[in-house]
């Protein structure tokens, strides 16, 4: 895990060709609905990361964030911090018969330790938004989750798993 993760992103961000700085929790899950269940990534984010993948926000993009059981009149990412909710890929909408405020369970086999061992973690996250990037990976497997549920879930408190930093000249 990543410590200090914040401080860090701020310093990398004011590095010459750096043009974005985004932190993750990120850990592979069980996914499922009543309908069926697939292996996903989940990508644990803060709203003001998730802000800065401009990708993302399209007219593909479908939120509920406001009501999970309504669509938001204008899709975005406002209040996604404190929704408890999850972001999906319109392929795994598709494949597991998700809608807006669907309930999706996921399954980390990554849970406390026990006297037995490390026991798994399993929560219900209502569906708060569709995207579709267009890139069959993203969106077939795929999970958005607000950071402070990621970090409670995957038991990284305060703490990252990785740091993405994307630059105007990769070489």
């Amino acid at each position: 895990p990543i410590e200090g993760y914040q401080a860090l992103q701020d310093s990398l961000s004011k590095v010459d060709g750096v043009t974005r700085v985004v932190s993750f929790v990120e850990s592979q899950v069980l996914a499922s609905s009543v309908k069926g269940s697939r292996g996903a990534l989940v990508r644990g984010i803060s709203e003001a990361d998730l802000l800065k993948i401009p990708t993302l926000v399209n007219r593909d993009l479908h939120t509920a964030i406001a009501d999970p059981e309504q669509e938001d009149a204008t899709a975005g990412f406002a209040g996604f911090e404190k929704s408890g909710g999850v972001l999906i890929g319109e392929g795994m909408a598709r494949r597991l018969q998700l809608g807006l405020g669907s309930s999706l369970n996921l399954l980390s086999p990554e849970g406390p330790e026990t006297v037995m061992g490390s026991a798994p973690t399993s929560r219900d996250f209502p569906v708060v938004g569709i995207f579709k990037l267009g890139m069959s990976d993203f969106d077939d497997n795929v999970v958005y989750m607000p950071m402070p549920d990621a970090q409670d879930f995957f038991q990284l408190p305060g703490s990252v798993s990785l740091i993405e930093i994307m630059v105007n000249d990769p070489d």
